[in-house]
């Protein structure tokens, strides 16, 4: 079964590599879902966080329904099915090689699409191996799931239509998971920050108010975001003389490498 198995992956994986439907077509539709989603929500990014499990995972599934619809499409199309059965081959084997081809075509695409979601979303993807196990999960579970319905509606004149009204429902419960996977990993990659969130469910970042540099220890120590504001008068005021530009430059050098690319934003010098 295993030969047969690799037989049938290597054959749908062949047909993509020369049609390159999934590379031309798929991924720049997934692509747009993101892009569109990234316009729609933009003016609130703190919501945009919070919902990026889900818009990722919603890509991904529409991309698993244009791909399962062109597999199986084309094997009913130019009759391969009936051919597969005159074959003899297993019947496991020919689900199973359908199933991983599409997962490895998935695996790829969602590889494309982790990279926008970092770009457009400025999403922190700091957890890669929670972020890998929940996308080979899930991706089987669409893969199967996409592979059995896929083959139902393959030969019914209103395939297009049917397969995500009985895909759908099924991967729920897959996407339910994958997203919270996805969350969980994007709060453990941003578990140094403070989060804070008001009443009406706006996300908000806290910034420090500081003068000097001991204070910086504070940031980190409070998970503040970083120093919205950096007085520098105090520089000014708690010496003698005033300070020389290599000194001042040594101090922002030093309080800007303790914040570890946090924000810092610093002021000149208040007069008034």
């Amino acid at each position: 079964m295993w030969r047969e198995l690799r037989l049938i992956v290597g054959k749908d994986l062949r047909i993509e590599a020369r049609s390159r439907v999934v590379t031309n077509q798929i991924l720049p539709f997934a692509l747009l879902i993101l892009v569109l989603f990234a316009f729609a929500i933009d003016p609130d990014r703190g919501i945009l966080a919070r919902v990026t499990g889900g818009l990722f995972w919603i890509a991904v599934l529409l991309a698993t329904v244009l791909a399962v619809q062109r597999s199986f499409g084309l094997e009913a199309a130019d009759g391969t099915r009936d051919g597969l059965r005159l074959a003899g081959l297993e019947p496991a084997a020919v689900f199973l090689g359908k199933a991983a081809a599409i997962f490895l075509e998935l695996l790829a695409l969602e590889a494309v699409l982790l990279l926008g979601v970092a770009i457009l979303y400025t999403a922190d993807l700091g957890e890669p191996l929670l972020l890998l196990a929940t996308s080979v999960a899930a991706t089987a579970g669409l893969a199967a799931a996409g592979s059995l319905y896929g083959v139902l509606a393959a030969g019914l004149r209103v395939r297009e239509t049917l397969l995500p009204l009985l895909l759908l429902p099924v991967v729920a419960p897959v996407l339910i998971g994958a997203t919270r996977g996805f969350e969980s990993a994007l709060r453990a990659a941003s578990a140094d920050q403070l989060q804070c969130v008001t009443r009406d469910s706006i996300e908000v970042q806290l910034h420090a108010n500081i003068g000097r540099e001991y204070e910086v220890e504070l940031v980190a120590q409070q998970r503040l975001a970083g120093v919205g504001l950096f007085r520098t008068e105090y520089l000014f005021l708690d010496e003698p003389e005033a300070p020389s530009l290599a000194r001042q430059q040594e101090l922002y050098r030093r309080i800007a490498t303790q914040l570890q690319g946090r924000p810092l934003v610093i002021r000149t010098l208040d007069l008034g």
